[in-house]
């Protein structure tokens, strides 16, 4: 029946509209002013193939599209398929590699960044999405293109370059690169944040960056649950903040440019944590939901054009308060789905958080 399904959507888009895809795609990741949402289908793994059972319901379509068939049962008990199709600014299927998705959506951040050393700008890359989904696996490729591009960006324009990495865990900031040393993220006088006690490190190379790297993620928070053996229980925020070493004209101010990777802490209801885990991993996932909620609500508002951005509804949001109310500003949401049927209610509940974030209603067709 999903197959059924999946081939009559196929039918129904054109050659001439996938050949048009990858030019469409690509001016939504350099054109959109503000905010782009993006979706990445993982691919079944062979044990969910294999043990269980698995079918997969979800469909990258060209244009931005996505499909999920989700399996029903009727009042009369029969099966049946019911589709729901999402639009995003740009979609990758389970054949779309790490390079396409950093080419589509993180390389126009890095190039920003680049550009924009002496003027302030700010970027972030969220990626979004159910535990298991592929979130890590994306940003750990992104890291090693990210480090490369900037690394040859600060050559080529005289930048240099520093890195931190920190993590959020229970509404709390932990240094990655000092073996999760506790900071404080704190306003000044200018309403600005600041995380004391962060380190920073000047790199000077791409080696050097991927170092700095590979030292946090060994320090990240995990746990397991249900739904992964190593889910990641907080949200990693990769920096680099880039400024000019050249001699700036007399009275002018220059300021740095900002660009975060941030790799969110999975996505789940309560019944995903398992009916043994303990009373600190409930806390985990509710500290999680009101996080990815706040952010829901700022980046909702930073696309719509809201004069006032909630960012003080988590500490997540709160310490990227540049990457939503500075003026030289972009941000990409790159969400994650699992493809299995046994997903399709957290898929189509991370599209919707997703689809919410363009214009505030539920982009879904029938």
């Amino acid at each position: 029946m999903v197959a059924a399904e999946r081939a009559t959507l196929l039918e129904s888009v054109s050659p001439s509209s996938s050949d048009d895809d990858d030019t469409d795609a690509t001016d939504a990741s350099t054109s959109a002013p503000r905010v782009a949402v993006m979706v990445r289908k993982r691919p079944l793994f062979e044990r969910e193939t294999t043990r269980g059972k698995q079918v997969d319901v979800v469909t990258a379509l060209p244009m931005g599209r996505l499909a999920v068939h989700e399996p029903k049962t009727s009042v009369d008990c029969s099966k049946r398929v019911e589709s729901s199709v999402f639009e995003f600014d740009d979609s990758f299927g389970e054949d779309a590699t790490n390079d396409d998705v950093y080419v589509r959506a993180v390389a126009p951040l890095v190039r920003l960044c680049i550009s924009g050393a002496e003027e302030g700008a700010n970027a972030t890359c969220f990626a979004y999405g159910q535990t298991g989904s592929g979130k890590t696996h994306t940003m750990s490729a992104c890291y090693e293109q990210t480090a490369r591009d900037l690394a040859a960006g600060c050559e080529t324009n005289g930048l240099s370059m520093r890195v931190s990495f920190y993590d959020i865990y229970g509404g709390k900031c932990y240094d990655l690169l000092s073996d999760r040393a506790p900071c404080q993220a704190l306003e000044d006088a200018r309403g600005r944040t600041k995380i004391v006690g962060l380190r920073e490190v000047t790199a000077l190379d791409a080696t050097e960056v991927l170092s700095l790297v590979e030292r946090g993620m060994r320090c990240r928070k995990t746990s397991r649950t249900d739904g992964n053996a190593t889910s990641s229980r907080s949200h990693a925020v990769f920096q680099v903040t880039l400024k000019s070493k050249l001699p700036g004209e007399e009275g002018v101010k220059r300021m740095p440019s900002r660009l975060a990777l941030v790799d969110l802490a999975g996505s789940e209801r309560g019944a995903d944590r398992g009916k043994l885990v303990d009373q600190r991993i409930r806390r985990e996932g509710a500290e999680i939901n009101k996080s990815l909620l706040a952010l829901k609500e700022c980046i909702r508002a930073l696309s719509v054009g809201c004069g006032r951005v909630p960012f003080r509804g988590s500490k997540l949001t709160q310490v990227l308060r540049d990457a939503f109310i500075g003026k030289n500003s972009k941000t990409v949401l790159l969400a994650h789905v699992s493809p299995g049927h046994g997903h399709a209610e957290h898929t189509l509940n991370t599209l919707r958080y997703a689809i919410r974030l363009k214009d505030g209603s539920d982009g879904s067709t029938p």
